[in-house]
């Protein structure tokens, strides 16, 4: 009986020719995969080490150099958890990468053989940290532009309520369920194998369950935040010569990427935990597979947290996406002065008294800029873009007097003429305000006799396309 029992216990299984294979979780030493997973634990220190060096610098640059907070402590409508969703995606996995860097070294050093409490946690532990880390970053970003587009997010996020609750759920259930998992089968793996083992595919069904949860989420509410970008990008007049609409053209396939990205990461993940927690006996015994899974199962975390980082290291702003700043056209988006914006493009306002006024299609478009975590920041895009929006805008209007002039040719002038005075003047934004709307271009349309003054007047037939004949 005492030699069945040391054939299998939760560290090792071992045949008949005293041929072991090791639960490489808990322990690197007697078995058939020590070698090869000695190294790739080698290899995961490495790793580690690196992405928490590079973690640590981006974290010190964004929080104390830039400024950067962790959590929005504005109190608003938008709910509780309202993680900074950059700064909590990078603070995490460096946690997480702290962890795993331990865990790998427990592993290595062989600390604490007989101590499988401690090595089911540790092992465990950092997971939840990785997790939570694309958990906050989601809900961050979801929260971020139910803020900044309260038309957009009222299409296809739930009620603050509902986003607090289910984010909170999805962030601290591994901290608690699949930590009494891992500490009960640590604890029984002396006393009671059988018990142990069954925690042990308790807690990787549980991670099963827990990431086809998150992978479902994404593709509910990334399909209806997609569609929902698309249907306002459509709203967008003459598209081929609008540099806003190709920016969010662009800002809508980097969601689509990242949620594609995401999802085959989760599924892929989600898939392996499964396997393990069925067929845990079948993969521990096989060499060549248990080697390809811990390969994949111990670097996965670490080499997704270095794309992140690199990502950030080289465009800091690859998070300011176009889509994301974009406007609703259907008029409920407000800007922070509470202005609307207009939602049609080189429309009129009629006339009145003779004046006509004209909106452009740029200055339809709220102009923002948002900072790391998609927050606005409209002052530096005015300082930095004033005089490029302002030269397009004259371009435009330029554009239309000249069209207008060739029909006048082309038709054949009159007795009665209509001219235009160009008060080609633009009211400057108040950058004090932060009023992201640049005042309209005046277009006076009035009728004057053969002896007024011809100075800046420019003379022609009929507007009709435009509004109407007089």
């Amino acid at each position: 009986m005492e030699n069945q029992k040391d054939k299998r216990t939760l560290l090792r299984h071992c045949d008949d020719q005293n041929i072991c294979h090791c639960d490489w979780r808990l322990t690197l030493v007697d078995c058939e995969e020590s070698v090869a997973m000695y190294y790739i634990n080698i290899i995961n220190i490495i790793l580690c080490s690196l992405a928490v060096i590079i973690g640590i610098g981006l974290i010190t640059h964004r929080m104390v150099i830039k400024g950067h907070r962790l959590w929005d402590h504005q109190h608003g409508s938008r709910g509780c958890l309202r993680p900074k969703p950059v700064d909590c995606l990078l603070f995490m996995l460096t946690i997480y990468n702290v962890l795993r860097l331990v865990s790998s070294v427990i592993l290595v050093v062989d600390i604490a053989p007989e101590n499988l409490i401690v090595r089911s946690f540790m092992f465990e532990f950092p997971w939840q940290w990785g997790i939570g880390a694309f958990t906050l970053y989601l809900v961050g970003i979801a929260q971020t532009l139910a803020d900044s587009h309260k038309k957009v997010s009222s299409g296809w996020l739930p009620s603050p309520t509902t986003v607090d609750i289910l984010g909170s759920w999805f962030f601290l259930w591994p901290f608690i369920i699949h930590n009494i998992c891992s500490l009960l089968a640590g604890g029984l793996a002396e006393t009671n194998l059988k018990l142990a083992e069954i925690f042990t595919r308790l807690l990787y069904g549980f991670w099963f369950w827990h990431n086809a949860s998150i992978n479902m989420a994404i593709i509910f509410s990334g399909v209806r935040l997609i569609n929902i970008l698309k249907g306002h990008l459509a709203k967008f007049n003459s598209p081929s010569n609008n540099s806003r609409y190709h920016a969010i053209k662009m800002g809508i396939a980097k969601i689509q990427a990242i949620i594609i990205i995401t999802n085959l990461c989760l599924l892929l993940f989600a898939t392996l935990l499964l396997l393990y927690g069925i067929l845990r006996d079948q993969i521990m015994t096989n060499t060549t597979g248990s080697i390809f899974l811990g390969a994949i199962w111990n670097t996965l975390g670490t080499l997704s947290t270095l794309l992140v980082e690199l990502a950030v290291i080289i465009n800091p702003s690859f998070e300011k996406n176009a889509a994301l700043g974009a406007n609703s056209s259907s008029g409920g988006n407000q800007n922070p002065s509470g202005e609307k914006s207009s939602s049609s493009s080189n429309q009129y306002t009629g006339q009145e008294n003779g004046t006509m006024t004209f909106y452009s299609s740029q200055q339809q478009e709220q102009h923002h800029s948002y900072d790391d975590d998609g927050n606005q920041n409209t002052n530096a895009y005015y300082m930095k873009n004033m005089e490029s929006v302002i030269a397009d805008q004259q371009m435009e209007y330029q554009q239309v007097i000249q069209r207008h002039t060739m029909i006048n040719a082309t038709n054949g002038g009159g007795d009665r003429v209509k001219k235009y005075n160009i008060t080609n003047e633009v009211k400057k934004p108040n950058i004090l305000n932060s009023s992201p709307i640049l005042d309209e271009y005046e277009i006076s349309a009035f009728y004057n006799n053969k002896n007024e003054s011809q100075e800046n007047i420019l003379v022609m037939d009929d507007i009709s396309p435009m509004v109407g004949r007089r």
